[in-house]
């Protein structure tokens, strides 16, 4: 349907007019036709004509919508519109969604209450029958619940853009994540930006949550927000094929935060079942800018009350940077760079935390906390982790490398542990606190502390009946292997 055609049946794009009807007119045509919607430049106010109403319902297969390009097609939600649930809505499989803006105009339609969200969550694309396709689009000026809420699978993200995102006029706190893909294996999000309101904005919560498996999450760019990347095995089956890459974020209060629970009739085995997180970096927010951040601050951590365990997982040479703290702030013991504290006595199989660079993090740069089946700790480097001057903690929960378990196969090797602080902040470069019948090895690591080591005790504390085969354990370049 080109440009004449839409013309023609009553479209305005002058920013002013209602295009709700034109525009409804013209996706019905398309689903009987089979022809593909093509918006010329242009701002197409609409509105849904019910509250809590789908604005541009959408139906039929393959439907192709194609903009003029980011900041040319804008769909605009008018000012003082009724509460809504999505600007397109529908069972379309092979939708292909392409260069449109779509601007939620929140200034214009502030929220009552996160209560409003749950009848009127203000999607802008829900759609379900696999195979879609977002394109080059960008959602701005939006407080939602979800923006792009897919259901299928195939799902395909790509090049997208949030501005703005996560406040209105009220300033209300809600659960949003921009990207909400579930019973969708084979989901790739990838070259898409998120930026976030401001530091701590109150409904810039998620980025990203992925369900099911053989997700592609990479190249990705995310500020501002409480939550980047939400990786699932929340789903009906073992969730495996992950690979998380060379994403970038700055300013959020939890990095990569993989879930591993029981879903339908899915409640045993393993929720994740083969991943990769690798050479992302991540910017951390100094702590108490978001909001849920007394629970717990996170570079890359499995979530503690997950219900199943985790086999597989490869955390490869990623980056996390923390601002030093230089006043007292309340921490949580619960905060870790990476690593994973199970409150339900979960495992952790067959994976490894490998070659990562965690700098000043609050509490534990690397942190084990639940039955370890299998796991290699290697070449890492943790500069200042532990840091916090909040000394309200136990000491074990302060360290660089924390690991409590009774499990077995455990490898702890090559990794390199300092305090540059003028004033040393750690007491010991890791603790080991291993059942008596946990088995793990502790090889050529080092612990160098250049500041004042008025409290820096010893390169590591094992607790009573700890004993893992140790070898070469270096405090600033001298063995100080116990004998």
């Amino acid at each position: 349907m080109d440009a004449n055609d839409i013309n023609g049946r009553g479209l305005s794009g002058d920013g002013q007019a209602d295009d709700t009807a034109a525009l409804r007119a013209i996706l019905a045509n398309a689903a009987l036709t089979g022809s593909a919607v093509e918006l010329p430049p242009g701002v197409y106010v609409v509105a849904p004509t019910q509250a809590n109403g789908i604005i541009l319902p959408m139906s039929g297969a393959n439907l192709r919508i194609v903009g003029g390009g980011i900041g040319r097609t804008v769909i605009r939600v008018a000012t003082g519109a009724l509460a809504y649930r999505a600007i397109l809505n529908g069972a379309v499989p092979g939708l292909r969604v392409e260069g449109v803006t779509f601007d939620h105009n929140v200034a214009g339609n502030p929220l009552f209450g996160a209560a409003e969200l749950v009848s009127g969550p203000r999607y802008t694309i829900e759609a379900a029958g696999g195979d879609l396709s977002i394109v080059d689009c960008e959602i701005t000026n939006a407080s939602s619940l979800n923006d792009l809420a897919l259901y299928g699978s195939g799902i395909s993200v790509l090049g997208c853009l949030w501005t703005n995102y996560g406040d209105d006029p009220s300033h209300v706190a809600h659960d949003s994540s921009c990207i909400y893909a579930q019973s969708a294996d084979e989901v790739r999000v990838e070259g898409c930006r998120w930026i976030g309101a401001y530091p701590g904005a109150p409904g810039a919560r998620t980025a990203i949550e992925v369900h099911s498996s053989r997700n592609i999450i990479s190249r990705n760019f995310i500020r501002d927000f409480a939550h980047g990347i939400n990786l699932t095995g929340v789903a009906i089956a073992d969730s495996v094929g992950h690979v998380v890459a060379d994403n970038v974020m700055h300013g959020v209060g939890h990095g990569i935060r993989i879930f591993s629970s029981p879903y339908s009739t899915h409640v045993s085995g393993f929720g994740i079942d083969g991943a990769v997180v690798a050479n992302n970096f991540i910017g951390m927010a100094r702590t108490g800018v978001w909001s849920d951040s007394a629970n717990g601050m996170f570079g890359i951590v499995t979530d503690p009350a997950a219900g199943l365990d985790v086999r597989g997982l490869l955390i490869y040479a990623n980056v996390i940077e923390s601002p030093l703290e230089a006043e007292v702030v309340a921490s949580n013991s619960a905060s870790c760079g990476i690593g994973w504290f199970s409150v339900a006595g979960k495992a952790f199989h067959d994976s490894s935390i490998s070659e990562n660079t965690i700098i000043g993090f609050p509490m534990a740069g690397i942190r084990l906390s639940c039955d370890v089946r299998g796991c290699n700790i290697s070449g890492n480097r943790l500069t200042n982790c532990g840091s916090t001057l909040d000394q309200t903690h136990p000491a074990a929960y302060r360290t660089p490398i924390f690991i409590a378990t009774t499990g077995n196969r455990i490898y702890v090797e090559r990794n390199k542990i300092a305090d540059t602080n003028a004033v040393t902040r750690n007491a010991y470069g890791m603790q080991l606190f291993l059942a008596d019948a946990a088995m793990a090895y502790v090889i050529d690591n080092f612990v160098d502390v250049t500041g004042d080591g008025q409290a820096f005790v010893a390169a590591a504390y094992l607790q009573d009946g700890s004993s893992p085969i140790l070898k070469g354990l270096y405090s600033n370049g001298v063995d100080v292997t116990p004998a």
